[in-house]
C-alpha cells in the first residue's frame, strides 16, 4: 500500500514521526489532521504544493521523498 509510519531519533535524543503517504494527498491530509508534523507525499507536484501549504499553516512539512535511514514502525491493519 506504500503508507507507513516511521520514526527517526535525532542527535538530541528526540524522536520525530513521519507518515509516508505514497502518492495519495488524502492520506497526507489525514496524517496532518491526526498530528503528524512530517508527511512524505510523492505524486503530482501541484497536489503536493497544495498539501504543503496546508501543512505550513499547521506547523508541519511535506517531503517529496523519504529522508535517510529511519526505523520502521509497524502499523495496525
Amino acid at each position: 500500500c506504500g503508507r507507513d509510519a516511521r520514526t527517526r531519533r535525532s542527535s538530541g535524543g528526540a524522536v520525530e514521526a513521519g507518515m509516508d503517504c505514497g502518492d495519495d494527498p488524502g492520506w497526507a491530509l489525514a496524517a496532518l489532521r491526526t498530528g503528524f508534523k512530517t508527511v512524505v507525499l510523492g505524486g503530482h507536484r501541484r497536489a503536493r504544493a497544495r498539501v504543503a501549504a496546508i501543512a505550513k499553516k499547521l506547523g508541519a512539512r511535506v517531503l517529496a521523498q523519504r529522508p535517510g535511514p529511519v526505523a520502521k514502525a509497524p502499523l495496525p491493519v
